[in-house]
């Protein structure tokens, strides 16, 4: 199985049924019945898109303290961040957001 974050799962289920919980319910399916497994990628809520678009164009402030902050808090983000951080890589021409981009980036390798 491929992970949304990058990496894949592999092995062998020992068990012959696979038990999970949906809404506060336990199910036990037969393994022979599973016909697909998906790992959905997270949608990520409009207000935090926007934040992370705000704290990217940030990163260009002429203020160093601004950069610094939207830098660290744009981390925090981690993996849910790095689509956003990717496109404004290829469409920024500022050497500064580049750099700061490549960095945050490569703390998440």
């Amino acid at each position: 199985m491929d992970l949304w974050g990058g990496g894949t799962v592999m092995g062998q289920l020992r068990e012959m049924v696979l038990g999970f919980q949906v809404g506060g319910t336990s199910w036990q399916l037969p393994v022979k019945e599973v016909v697909r497994v998906v790992n959905p990628v997270p949608k990520i809520a409009d207000s935090t898109l926007a934040r992370m678009g705000q704290l990217i164009r940030e990163l260009g402030h002429d203020d160093w303290k601004v950069r610094e902050k939207a830098s660290g808090e744009l981390a925090t983000f981690g993996e849910m961040a790095r689509t956003s951080l990717q496109e404004a890589f290829k469409q920024s021409e500022d050497p500064e957001v580049k750099r700061r981009i490549e960095g945050i980036l490569g703390d998440l390798e």
